[in-house]
């Protein structure tokens, strides 16, 4: 019964704590004539609203990691030592608004990736077995299966120069880290 009561008496001091006062200046003037991205698929969509539509501010979440950059790769066991240490050109070369192919990690494999508005874009799933989708996709060898995400760090349209991979492999030999950092060449 106590409990209902103290429930009772911090809803109602929540509801007596707002506030229905509008206490913005009334007379402020709003500037329509800013344009805004009304595209849903876009990262920017219904920033700077309200104003007027303009698809041509709008930018896509290929668009913010389009591009061919220097990889520091670092490899870590499953107990987190170090294995290697390698550096190489990368490239994400876009398919449509948000899917990508990320070239130069495996030498002779173009990666699926899938980018979202929140400047991440995760590894495709591309296995299935008896109709059954598993987690991740072949990578390098046949033996290998890759699953993570690329992150944009500088969360920035067309100036961001900075990705970092977070990928996981199992293969035959074991399961390995790699995480790194590329800039933007």
């Amino acid at each position: 019964m106590k409990g209902r009561i103290l429930l009772f008496v911090m809803l109602m001091g929540m509801l007596l704590a707002c506030s229905k006062e509008y206490t913005g200046d009334p007379n402020a003037v709003v500037d329509l004539s800013t344009p805004y991205c009304n595209d849903p698929e876009a990262v920017n969509y219904n920033w700077d609203f309200p104003g007027t539509p303009d698809s041509t501010v709008c930018f896509f979440p290929r668009d913010v990691f389009e591009g061919t950059y220097l990889l520091t790769d670092t490899i870590f066991s499953v107990d987190y030592d170090i294995n290697d240490i390698k550096t190489f050109t990368v490239s994400l070369i876009p398919r449509d608004v948000k899917h990508l192919g990320f070239t130069g990690f495996c030498s002779n494999d173009t990666l699926d990736f899938t980018a979202d508005r929140f400047f991440k874009a995760t590894a495709d799933t591309t296995i299935t077995q008896d109709s059954v989708v598993l987690k991740g996709q072949l990578s390098c060898r046949i033996v290998d299966t890759i699953n993570g995400y690329i992150r944009n760090l500088d969360k920035t349209m067309g100036k961001g120069t900075t990705i970092r991979i977070n990928f996981t492999i199992a293969s035959d030999t074991g399961i390995n880290y790699h995480i790194g950092t590329a800039i933007k060449q």
